[in-house]
């Protein structure tokens, strides 16, 4: 299987049914992806990460739906070498700036499946990995 989405229940303005309809209609564009939409039964950002390191050897890119924080928990969460892709679905988004995404989710998930692999550095403090640091 090329792709699992992960998405985290209590991220954004959305509903679990509407994010699990929302995203499995995303899991069909995209085609070689577990019917599944894992983590939306989870009840703490532990689980959440848990059912992460439970999918990273089971896929080659693991898609995070959530917030700046679920992709945050996320990065951390998981080993160096997984392969991970990102659907804005929390409140600020934040990274969907700093990485430039469309507003479109359809066309961030057709970027997904068309679109080619980038590296990103990622800052280290105190043993947390993230994208971004800020002060206040």
């Amino acid at each position: 299987m090329k792709y699992a989405i992960l998405a985290n229940p209590k991220s954004g303005k959305f509903s679990v049914d509407r994010k699990r309809r929302i995203l499995t209609l995303f899991a069909e564009i995209l085609g070689d992806c577990d019917k599944e939409i894992h983590g939306l039964d989870t009840t703490s950002p532990n689980e959440l990460k848990e059912c992460a390191r439970g999918l990273e050897d089971k896929v080659e890119t693991l898609i995070v739906a959530g917030g700046d924080g679920t992709l945050s928990d996320v990065i951390n969460a998981v080993n160096n070498w997984v392969t991970l892709s990102y659907i804005p679905f929390g409140s600020g988004n934040a990274i969907r700036y700093a990485l430039n995404l469309p507003w479109s989710f359809k066309n961030i998930v057709r970027g997904i499946k068309e679109g080619k692999e980038h590296t990103i550095d990622l800052l280290e403090c105190n043993g947390h990995k993230g994208l971004f640091s800020s002060i206040g």
